[in-house]
């Protein structure tokens, strides 16, 4: 008796939405999902080139670790800890130009993640880009 009086309840015009809409809402939540399971998926990927990367960098292999720091941020992973050591590599070879367009760059992706707090690693970034701008200057200038 229960089951038919629910059954009467869900159908009643005033308490139910229409079959139409039931199906608008389940193809958005449908979207939604696909959307964000696609941009962890990329998170992961970004994460796991971005750990090969820092390893290569320990490893002292440059240009193996500046690959997978690209790859990395190329699947919209960004870190403060990867833009630190893809300016690293940049510095060492005197590339300031690199250096500073990665770090800007790095730096408004960062800006517009609101889903993380970089905090002071943030600021580690920024003191770095400020470094960067200086020897670039300087180095136009001789």
């Amino acid at each position: 008796m229960n089951f038919i009086k629910k059954i009467k309840d869900l159908t009643s015009s005033s308490k139910s939405k229409s079959l139409n809409d039931f199906r608008k809402e389940l193809k958005q939540r449908e979207q939604t999902n696909k959307v964000y399971i696609e941009q962890r998926k990329n998170e992961d990927v970004g994460f796991e080139f971005q750990t090969k990367g820092i390893e290569a960098y320990k490893n002292k292999e440059f240009k193996k670790s500046e690959k997978y720091l690209l790859q990395a941020m190329n699947e919209g992973f960004y870190s403060p800890g990867g833009l630190v050591y893809i300016a690293k590599i940049y510095r060492k070879r005197k590339d300031y130009n690199s250096e500073v367009e990665v770090l800007e760059n790095g730096l408004e992706q960062l800006k517009k993640d609101k889903k993380n707090n970089y905090g002071s690693n943030l600021l580690k970034v920024q003191e770095r880009l400020s470094k960067a701008r200086e020897y670039k200057v300087k180095q136009e200038n001789n």
